[in-house]
């Protein structure tokens, strides 16, 4: 691959003259003529009143040997200041900038997703405000992964500064300069050696795929500054993770204040703690590792013994008589051999590569980095067992049929009362037959005759799709199934978790999840890294974006519900909030209500109440466009596909935080607002506030909405498909 190269010197340093406003402090913007363009970099820098140090990080952007890139700058301060001015200056000099605000405060996690998913490169730095690249930084990591087309992420090395004094370095002698984790050993690698679970954010080199998977930032219950650690485990759910140890960024402390520093030791401890409990409860394959407990007593002792080489014996024996479990002293001193050896037994299964060639295993013989050079055809007949097909999921299928020219034959229980889906929909389907016509036997003969090379199924539940899927695994044929079931720990779970090994692998090669929370059931029922992907469920995506790009800043003043009229969907808990809402403003929002079911009677009578009964998928972008923002109140939702289409549409959203799609979908105070499951009184409140925002606010909750949404695609999902079962038969 040929870059696009310049001279680091061109650039002058901007922190040697500071500014109140900075304008003097951008660099010298001017380009040199370049050849071919190599892949398009977007680094992402999200910043929040620090002009100093974020002048310093631009600046080291500018001087990048590569030029083809394009700088997002996220600031998440809600009013315009210093910062806000310098941006949009820069960006005014120079149009590869792209400063990009929000609405208010929402904190690392928020700030970086939002910066994430304003990305157009191919590939992706992030850089924390106040740290900075070396000169060769994008050059070099863009010439590791030239040659190596299955890597999704990268690790480059970091030195270390403490009040501009370099301290340390991640290159150290012994330890190879390049080096490949399989995906199914990252977290074992972190649960035993690494104690914050792996490296920096301003380390970490993105393909866009894994923004595109979903694998954004989020911080758990628990962890307040170890939230880069359980980034890097979501990472890990989206391929190897490739270690370039050459130190390309400059980690810089002490000047500021940071999370870490705000942090006491013992809150990091307790944090580290849960941490760890958090990695064991996502890891399927925990054979040979000591459990949880064990661990926190492995690192008493580790603390104990950095305590006693410092010379605070009495701290190092206070902790060390915490210690419970006698096992803990022989983990530690294997984890002190893995050191001794410069970490080789603890990266046994990581993989030394040749920097110069394309996967040269040097320590070990890997037939599953070898047969990433291998190509397979495309699948070219797919058998669809399924639920209830819908509108979206023929929008995905459509995708297959049309793009990649499969032909598809369909089993489908035939459609229910509140969701009467016109066949029109489904007339392009080379094969489509009821469930109910069909016993298992005459299924079989169907799905055989019709010689699939891949099977789709729509969960498990169905013991004679289960029997079919079993038999034509049997004989080579690749079994994928969905779910969008979230991970309870009810009694028939941990029943499912026990007998998963011969009831549902002996059927299934894929467990293909709808998002996080399902990831959660897939891992405890044995299905991880290859065998576990994500986004099963995606809208007619371009349909409802339309409605987006055609509605401007002038929406219809309206709340809008689209979902069957059910007990689990909170209907009665939206009428009462509706209700209580009407009563705390002076100009109400009508509610218009779309859909069907034995509830609609709740509807009748009430005042500001619209029911526009079922419409056809055909129909739903129109009433969507009739609407500010989207309500789902549902009491039970594993995922709720309608709040991808409204997300599409650009409807800020309110969802009760039961809903799956939720968790990927709606950032609380970003796009929309989220409210306890069942509380009327909460949702009308959530109701209040987003009817009083300014039409500012709420046009930018709707794009932002909008944005989120682009997760979830047909062209995503049959990509997926496709692109999965030819890597799963390699």
């Amino acid at each position: 691959m040929k870059h696009t190269t310049r001279k680091s010197g061109d650039v002058p340093e901007p922190w040697s003259s500071m500014t109140a406003t900075g304008r003097e402090n951008i660099p010298n913007l001017s380009r040199t003529p370049s050849g071919k363009m190599g892949p398009l970099v977007s680094v992402v820098i999200p910043t929040y009143r620090r002009l100093r140090l974020l002048q310093r990080a631009v600046a080291s952007v500018f001087a990048q040997t590569y030029t083809h890139w394009e700088l997002i700058i996220s600031d998440d301060e809600a009013e315009g200041g210093e910062v806000w001015a310098y941006l949009q200056e820069l960006a005014r000099r120079d149009d590869r900038v792209r400063p990009v605000r929000n609405s208010g405060e929402h904190g690392q996690v928020g700030n970086t997703n939002y910066g994430l998913l304003q990305a157009r490169g191919e590939w992706i730095k992030l850089l924390h405000d106040d740290d900075v690249l070396k000169p060769s930084c994008l050059e070099d990591l863009l010439q590791i992964v030239a040659n190596r087309p299955g890597v999704a992420t990268v690790t480059c090395g970091v030195e270390r500064y403490e009040r501009g004094r370099r301290v340390s370095s991640s290159l150290r002698s012994g330890w190879p300069l390049l080096e490949l984790i399989p995906q199914e050993h990252i977290w074992r690698t972190m649960y035993l050696v690494e104690n914050t679970g792996g490296a920096l954010p301003s380390q970490k080199f993105l393909h866009r795929r894994v923004i595109e998977a979903g694998a954004l930032m989020e911080q758990p219950d628990g962890l307040r500054w170890m939230v880069d650690s359980w980034f890097n485990v979501r990472l890990a759910t989206c391929g190897d993770l490739l270690i370039y140890r050459k130190p390309l960024v400059e980690w810089h402390q002490g000047e500021h204040a940071t999370e870490t520093s705000l942090t006491s030791r013992s809150e990091q401890e307790r944090e580290l703690d849960r941490f760890k409990d958090m990695l064991w409860e996502v890891m399927s394959d925990r054979a040979g590792l000591p459990m949880p407990h064990v661990m926190k007593d492995v690192v008493l002792i580790q603390r104990a013994v950095v305590r006693g080489r410092a010379g605070d014996v009495r701290h190092a024996w206070r902790l060390l008589r915490q210690v419970r479990e006698h096992s803990a002293f022989w983990q530690f001193m294997l984890w002190s051999l893995h050191h001794m050896t410069r970490g080789r037994l603890a990266r046994a299964h990581r993989v030394r590569l040749n920097p110069t060639q394309q996967f040269e295993v040097q320590s070990m013989n890997s037939p599953r980095l070898a047969s990433i050079r291998v190509k397979t055809d495309v699948p070219r007949r797919i058998a669809v067992l399924y639920s209830r097909l819908s509108g979206y999921t023929a929008a995905c299928l459509r995708i297959l049929k049309e793009q990649y020219g499969m032909k598809i034959l369909v089993v489908r229980v035939p459609p229910a009362r509140e969701a009467p889906f016109a066949t029109r929909h489904f007339d392009w389907i080379d094969a489509l037959h009821d469930r109910n016509r069909y016993s298992t036997e005459a299924l079989w003969e169907l799905v055989a005759g019709f010689a699939p090379d891949v099977v789709f199924m729509s969960g498990w539940l169905d013991s004679g799709y289960l029997r079919v899927a079993r038999r034509l695994r049997r004989q080579g044929v690749r079994v994928i199934a969905g779910s969008d079931t979230q991970w309870t720990g009810s009694l028939r779970q941990q029943v499912g978790r026990l007998i998963a090994p011969w009831h549902l692998h002996s059927a299934i090669d894929v467990l293909w999840v709808a998002g996080e929370r399902q990831r959660q059931l897939a891992y405890r029922l044995g299905f991880r890294g290859p065998r576990c992907w994500s986004g099963y469920y995606a809208c007619d995506w371009d349909r409802f974006a339309d409605v987006y790009r055609r509605a401007g800043a002038a929406r219809p003043r309206a709340f809008l519900y689209v979902g069957r009229y059910v007990p689990v969907k909170g209907l009665d808990v939206l009428v009462e909030a509706y209700r209580r809402y009407r009563e705390q403003v002076d100009d109400p929002w009508p509610l218009i209500c779309v859909g069907a079911g034995e509830q609609e009677v709740l509807l009748q009578g009430v005042e500001g109440i619209e029911n526009r009964g079922f419409v056809q998928p055909d129909d739903l972008p129109g009433q969507m466009a009739e609407a500010a923002a989207f309500i789902l109140p549902s009491r039970r939702e594993p995922w709720g596909v309608v709040v991808q289409e409204a997300a599409a549409a650009g409807l800020p959203l309110i969802c009760s935080d039961v809903c799956g799609a939720a968790v990927h979908l709606l950032q609380d105070g970003f796009n929309g607002y989220l409210f306890e499951s069942g509380d009327a009184a909460h949702l009308a409140d959530c109701m209040v506030r987003l009817a009083e925002a300014s039409p500012a606010v709420r046009e930018a909750m709707s794009a932002r909405s909008h944005q989120l949404s682009a997760q979830y695609t047909p062209q995503r999902w049959a990509d997926t498909l496709v692109h999965g079962v030819q890597a799963w038969s390699q």
